[in-house]
C-alpha cells in the first residue's frame, strides 16, 4: 500500500507539465526489481497500474475537487 500510496500522490503532484486533455489518461506502472535475486523465481514479484482520467486530474489541478476525492477516482490494479 505505500507504493500505491507514492504512485498516487506523485501523480497528483507532478502532472501539471503534462497538459493532459480531459480524453487522455495518466498511467504509472511499477514492479519490484527481482534482477538481483539469484535463484529466487519471480512468482512472488507484483506489478502495480495506477491510472486517472485526464478529465479528473484537470479538475483536481484547477481546484475543482480534493485531493482525496481524485484519489477515489483513480484505477488501481495489482497483477
Amino acid at each position: 500500500m505505500e507504493v500505491i500510496n507514492a504512485v498516487m500522490n506523485a501523480m497528483l503532484d507532478y502532472s501539471r507539465g503534462l497538459n493532459l486533455s480531459a480524453g487522455e489518461w495518466l498511467m504509472v506502472g511499477a514492479r519490484r526489481d527481482t534482477s538481483s535475486r539469484v535463484g529466487w523465481g519471480d512468482s512472488d514479484a507484483r506489478t502495480i497500474q495506477v491510472s486517472v482520467r485526464g478529465a479528473d486530474l484537470v479538475a483536481f489541478l484547477g481546484g475543482q475537487i480534493s485531493r482525496e476525492e481524485a484519489r477515489k477516482r483513480m484505477e488501481v490494479k495489482v497483477f
